[in-house]
């Protein structure tokens, strides 16, 4: 209780931040198109910058992002062996803080082919 003291009658601002990220370990065959997907809630009086990780380290040049102001989705087209590791997403509000998502594993499997019915006859080369 602060009474009527005016020192202690100040509104108290609240800044509520969200971040959505599916962190769901993903196995795919080495040339499958993939994205990802991260969204942030904006508190109506911030801006927020959306960016990405790869084993730590900020996503390389290859991959590409289309922004909103809340979304970010990052596409990797064809994966390949080098995409393999952990992302994550960093939502950074500007003067408020940044919210870091969980890892995410990526793991791309090399070699897959379909195999045919092969007829083998026992004692022939």
């Amino acid at each position: 209780y602060c009474g009527d003291d005016p020192e202690f009658s100040n509104s108290i601002n609240i800044t509520v931040m969200e971040l959505r990220f599916d962190s769901t370990d993903t196995m795919l065959k080495e040339g499958t198109n993939h994205y990802i997907l991260c969204e942030a809630t904006v508190p109506s009086d911030s801006a927020v910058v959306i960016s990405w990780t790869k084993n730590g380290q900020s996503v390389g040049e290859r991959l590409t992002s289309t922004s909103t102001s809340t979304m970010a989705i990052f596409n990797l087209g064809k994966v390949t062996l080098s995409d393999q590791g952990d992302y994550q997403c960093l939502a950074t509000y500007l003067g408020i803080g940044t919210l870091v998502s969980e890892p995410s594993l990526l793991t791309v499997l090399g070699f897959w082919e379909k195999l045919t019915d092969v007829a083998v006859m026992k004692g022939t080369s």
